[in-house]
């Protein structure tokens, strides 16, 4: 699916923002950005500000929220924020996000060539925006966007709102099995992870692990088994986990509770 889209630019403020879902992009051709703003709202457009904290335009990397910008995000007409552009992440970008209940998105804006610059026939990514809609329509699309329903991955980190965030790595992991060792109160515990994404888990749970530390990898498409003193057999227990591979806000990891189903 091809969205038609189109770059509204200027110097800062308000600097650079993306119009996607546009008709007729001649229209934003204007001396006045703001115009340019709010020609493109009248097209039922989806618009979001460019690398806000792009080093050429803000020297120490910071995000320079000006008045203009309050009023284009009060105005409806500045929905999304990147919190993510090329190999670039900002923390305050994505404060300002939660801080404003902006759009969290992220894009590869690439200029060149995708395999030189991500690697990615050595296993790398460009990063990409997560979104979760019904369809696979443009309708569907931009109905799931105002509804913020997004999750960026940027080197293999997860960065979303934690209402959008959790549930997606809850339906990644799944507990393929757990059994004691004979004559032991130790589960030998599988963990499967169905996505793209590696996880980089720390255990915060009051069971200590018997084979590993309490940072535990588990791999993209592939599993990693943990064996849990559990002090006491039991049918199930659970494991308080800091997903240090996810981000919910700035410097700050989900955690996820994992429930363990013993096989006796």
């Amino acid at each position: 699916m091809v969205i038609n889209g189109s770059e509204i630019t200027g110097d800062m403020p308000p600097g650079y923002s993306n119009a996607i879902f546009i008709k007729d992009a001649n229209k934003l051709i204007t001396d006045d950005s703001i115009d340019a703003y709010r020609e493109a709202s009248k097209q039922d457009v989806f618009i979001f500000w460019n690398h806000p904290y792009w080093a050429n335009q803000s020297p120490d990397a910071s995000v320079p929220l000006s008045q203009i910008h309050k009023i284009l995000i009060a105005e409806g007409l500045i929905e999304g924020i990147e919190i993510v552009n090329d190999t670039t992440f900002s923390n305050e970008a994505l404060q300002l996000a939660l801080d404003f209940n902006l759009i969290i998105l992220g894009t590869s804006d690439i200029h060149g060539i995708v395999n030189w610059q991500y690697r990615i026939s050595l296993g790398g990514h460009r990063p990409v925006t997560l979104v979760f809609a019904r369809k696979k329509t443009k309708r569907s699309l931009k109905k799931a966007l105002r509804a913020g329903q997004t999750v960026v991955w940027f080197k293999e980190k997860l960065i979303s709102k934690k209402e959008f965030l959790i549930p997606l790595i809850n339906s990644s992991l799944d507990v393929k099995s757990a059994k004691y060792f004979e004559n032991t109160t130790v589960a030998h515990v599988t963990i499967f992870n169905s996505s793209d994404a590696p996880y980089t888990l720390r255990n915060q749970s009051k069971y200590d692990f018997y084979n590993l530390t309490d940072l535990v990898i588990v791999p993209a498409h592939g599993e990693v088994n943990i064996d849990v003193r559990t002090n006491k057999k039991t049918r199930k227990f659970e494991l308080d986990i800091k997903v240090l591979s996810a981000l919910t806000a700035a410097q700050t990891h989900p955690v996820i509770n994992i429930i363990i189903r013993v096989n006796q």
